[in-house]
């Protein structure tokens, strides 16, 4: 069976356990705040991504702040799946905008 279908199936057997889902926003948590995930030079090298509606640490509307080259790498893609199955019903969008900086050598929201 291929690795993918293998991960489906795990997700989906996760998502039965209500467990899964925080595991799931602490994943994603822990890959934020690890500083290789949020290195720049200038503004430009950083990015805010979807949480998927999941409040994360340090989110503003549902997004947060990261390097590029984290988002899009693809251990960020499948925690983004993971926050994406455990979305429930349908979240808003507020008006704040989130434009993330480097600051320090690191992203962050100003």
């Amino acid at each position: 069976m291929p690795m993918s279908h293998v991960r489906a199936l795990s997700l989906a057997s996760c998502l039965v356990h209500a467990g899964c889902c925080e595991q799931s926003r602490e994943n994603a948590e822990a890959f934020l705040r690890d500083p290789a995930n949020q290195r720049c030079e200038v503004d430009a090298d950083c990015v805010a991504v979807s949480t998927r509606c999941n409040e994360l640490e340090g989110s503003l509307c549902h997004r947060v702040a990261m390097s590029r080259e984290a988002a899009s790498s693809s251990e960020w893609a499948e925690i983004e799946r993971e926050l994406g199955a455990c979305q429930v019903g349908k979240c808003t969008t507020c008006a704040a905008a989130l434009e993330p900086a480097c600051n320090a050598g690191l992203c962050s929201r100003p």
